[in-house]
């Protein structure tokens, strides 16, 4: 038992560090990074009975670990979530109250701790565990604000030490003893069946009824996103809940409905694993091809309205971390990204679309070190020859941690969120180069996404990121008319006309 709550310990405590350190919020939540807690309670547990202390020191480790255990609460900023791997602290110091209260000696914090209200939270602990977090996060939503108060907070302490007793008495004990019981299985789906609907009834009932008064306040008034830089109203300016919500996430990558079919099947098997395309018209209409990876692809969320409007076919050829430069190592797979590339460039002369959409700049989220894709000139030649018009845009700014996150944390007015322009982007786009080469046009949208020369996590009361590098699809989407606007007259725009 010792060698295998040890190894578990070690490897758990590691793992523990080392991804609190990669992503705090993350690891906060990760099972595998909390499982050193429960080891070294089992260690604990194998040798409690033959650890054998005198009462001096037994005493002392008593009243150290019950100090440990009140300041680390007061000491440790839970915040950072560098409380994934700093738990050690609380659970040494209960190891030091249990072991130096082993035999309670004298002198030591076992008479405070065997009176009766501290034996009663001990009873409790697991329910009040359960509930104190939702009471809390219940009142910081109602009440709009996160900062809890000493009268506050004290009656947030009350009812949850009320409802885990509640629990306790009602749910926990029942639970435990039930196998004593007659009617075993009928008492054992009663307690299950009524434990879940307490659970489910109050929290589906409560998310419906925000979602309906989110839902009832987005307009393109309230939520006008990229709409506020270009023509802002009193309602937009307004501070109104951010959209996208953090449950509509998902739904914010930009995927074209069908899959490629008929003249745009793909004969190479790489290619059609991601190739994707707008509903074919009854009549011929103009093609765009988006040919890249994952920042190609967020893209579409401001071109397929101009492309609704336009009468465009739209059909999209992306592999994630390949973009277009042909010398540019990609993520993972670097052979694959290679031949990915010379089969999506193949393929795009064989379908002839009249112009294509990729990404002309590359950046990065721990510098301003943003570039040109390696060979990407290359490749934006060969589809010129191939007698296509070509537009790249500029690439949005990366980070470190996701300012969606971010504001779920902070808040969007805090500023937290919002990082200065030439942190993440350098001073000048390098793909405007791009712009002087035959058949290519280059687009700078920056300005949207920072405007005042800072990035921001949140405008027009929409989220601009749906992680630490991808824009979501709604504020995509309102940028779709100022893309729309610096189209028109471009070379670009008139080999779809």
């Amino acid at each position: 038992m010792t060698a295998l709550f040890g190894s578990v310990l070690v490897l758990s405590l590691v793992y523990a560090v080392v991804s609190t350190a990669m992503s705090p919020q993350f690891a906060y939540f990760d099972t595998f990074g909390r499982l050193w807690e429960f080891s070294l309670g089992s260690l604990l547990a194998v040798w409690i009975t033959r650890l054998s202390v005198s009462s001096l020191i037994g005493a002392i480790l008593g009243w150290v670990g019950l100090a440990g255990l009140v300041l680390c609460g007061a000491i440790i900023n839970a915040q950072d979530g560098a409380a994934v791997s700093l738990a050690w602290w609380a659970i040494a110091s209960a190891a030091c109250v249990m072991i130096g209260g082993a035999d309670a000696p004298a002198g030591g914090p076992a008479r405070l701790l065997t009176i009766a209200p501290v034996r009663f939270l001990g009873r409790i602990a697991y329910p009040l565990y359960l509930v104190h977090w939702p009471i809390l996060v219940t009142w910081i939503v109602l009440q709009g604000r996160s900062d809890v108060g000493p009268l506050s907070g004290l009656a947030i302490v009350s009812l949850s030490i009320g409802v885990a007793a509640a629990v306790h008495y009602g749910i926990e004990r029942p639970a435990a003893h039930i196998s004593e019981a007659p009617g075993l299985v009928r008492r054992r789906v009663i307690v299950i069946v009524v434990s879940a609907t307490l659970v489910v009834v109050p929290l589906s009932s409560w998310q419906l009824s925000e979602q309906l008064a989110i839902d009832a306040d987005v307009n393109d008034e309230t939520h006008p996103g990229a709409g506020v830089l270009l023509s802002p109203s009193p309602e937009a300016l307004e501070v109104h809940p951010v959209q996208p919500s953090g449950a509509e996430l998902e739904e914010e990558w930009v995927v074209l409905p069908q899959v490629c079919e008929g003249r745009f099947a793909p004969d190479d098997a790489l290619v059609a694993d991601n190739c994707k395309q707008s509903p074919t018209g009854m009549v011929p209409q103009p093609v765009v091809m988006v040919i890249g990876d994952s920042h190609a692809q967020q893209w579409m969320g401001a071109l397929v309205p101009i492309a609704q409007r336009e009468g465009w076919q739209l059909v999209s050829v992306l592999r994630g971390g390949c973009n277009l430069g042909l010398d540019q190592p990609g993520l993972g797979d670097v052979d694959a990204c290679d031949r990915w590339r010379a089969a999506a460039l193949d393929y795009a002369l064989d379908v002839a679309p009249a112009a294509v959409m990729t990404m002309g700049t590359l950046t990065r989220a721990d510098s301003a070190a943003e570039r040109v894709p390696d060979g990407l000139a290359r490749a934006l030649q060969t589809l010129v020859e191939g007698g296509v018009a070509v537009l790249t845009l500029r690439d949005n700014p990366r980070f470190v941690e996701s300012p969606f996150t971010c504001v779920e944390r902070w808040g969007a007015e805090s500023g937290r969120c919002d990082h200065a322009m030439n942190d993440k982007l350098a001073p000048r786009d390098p793909g405007a180069r791009l712009d002087n080469l035959d058949g290519v046009d280059h687009l700078d949208l920056t300005d949207l996404l920072c405007p005042d020369e800072v990035c921001r996590a949140v405008i027009g009361n929409v989220a601009l990121y749906r992680d630490d590098n991808h824009l979501g699809r709604t504020y995509a989407e309102s940028m779709a008319g100022e893309l729309e606007s610096r189209l028109r007259g471009t070379q670009w725009w008139r080999a779809l006309a």
